[in-house]
């Protein structure tokens, strides 16, 4: 198989011109890739509980190493922000402990991976994410019901996540991803420097999110 591509690593093909081979490496951002076959998230929902990956989660990805690149099944980044049962999260260090095995398995396969950050929004609820609070942009509920283990449950109408229920007040809980995600996956955290800038990017301190309580935005859907 082959797709046209840049100047660079071009095969000749008789019927079509310069192009490129599937299967060539590539190098993405600083991301080395054997070849240009990239795994989309796939939602496993095999983490119990607990949101801890384990063995089978391990094996999983293990097999799936000759893939150029695997993205991660949605992953949430704090414990309210669990949007499904038996969804992964790299909240805790058990579950960064969970993840590093996964990256280690994978790694040692010659494979590479990443991770998707899924915050559930207004989908998550109390039914799923052990009771807590549900934070979304704005107080909407999402229309329909959630389905658990004890049956269909109306979504319920969350918090707006103004600086105060997502920074501050007089019980602070971040909602960007805790530190220990960079630490489980061996990278650098994004900043927020531009993307147009040439400078390399400086490590600040964890991302500020704010938002108007009273806005929503055109078209946005269930998942915000």
């Amino acid at each position: 198989m082959t797709l046209p591509l840049h100047e660079g690593h071009e095969l000749l093909d008789a019927a079509t011109g310069p192009t490129t081979d599937l299967f060539h490496p590539l190098s993405l951002g600083g991301i080395d890739l054997a070849n240009r076959v990239v795994m989309a998230p796939m939602t496993r929902l095999r983490s119990g509980t607990s949101g801890v990956p384990g063995e089978l989660l391990v094996e999983h990805y293990r097999q799936r190493a000759g893939l150029g690149m695997i993205v991660t099944e949605g992953t949430y980044p704090s414990p309210e922000s669990q949007a499904y049962a038996g969804q992964p999260g790299i909240a805790t260090d058990e579950q960064a402990a969970g993840w590093s095995r996964v990256a280690d398995a994978v790694h040692a396969e010659g494979g590479r991976i990443v991770m998707q950050l899924m915050h559930g929004g207004r989908a998550a609820h109390p039914a799923v994410n052990g009771g807590r609070r549900v934070i979304a942009p704005s107080a909407v509920a999402v229309s329909g019901e959630l389905h658990t283990a004890d049956g269909k449950v109306p979504f319920i109408v969350p918090e707006p996540m103004t600086c105060a229920a997502s920074c501050g007040g007089t019980s602070p809980r971040p909602v960007a991803p805790s530190p220990r995600a960079w630490t489980a996956w061996r990278c650098t955290p994004p900043t927020g420097t531009s993307s147009s800038s040439t400078s390399p990017p400086r490590r600040t301190s964890e991302p500020t999110i704010t938002a108007d309580p009273h806005r929503t935005a055109p078209g946005s859907s269930s998942r915000s």
